[in-house]
């Protein structure tokens, strides 16, 4: 990838991706080479699950939901005040 040149205007700088006119080779695709990167995850998948998964069901429910359904729903919890401690609440 490619960056344009930077100029001294307010616009950020485009970025210009590079495409090659032919595909890589099998033998070019096969060089490409990467290391592993280690990852701790710290705690216990139950530890995990009860930290992460209400905010997973939340998001799952409001893709569900047309805008206006989505609308009125949120309109609804910052109405009733639930807003702010909505996803702690849920978690029980």
């Amino acid at each position: 990838m490619a960056r344009a040149k930077s100029n001294n205007s307010t616009t950020p700088p485009r970025i210009r991706l590079a495409y090659s006119a032919t595909p890589a080779t099998q033998a070019q695709r096969d060089a490409i080479t990467f290391e592993p990167i280690k990852l701790s995850f710290p705690g216990t998948n139950e530890e995990w699950a009860l930290n992460h998964l209400p905010q997973f069901r939340l998001a799952l429910v409001m893709l569900g939901l047309d805008q206006d359904k989505l609308k009125e729903s949120l309109s609804a919890l910052a109405k009733d005040g639930n807003a702010p401690d909505f996803l702690e609440t849920s978690a029980s």
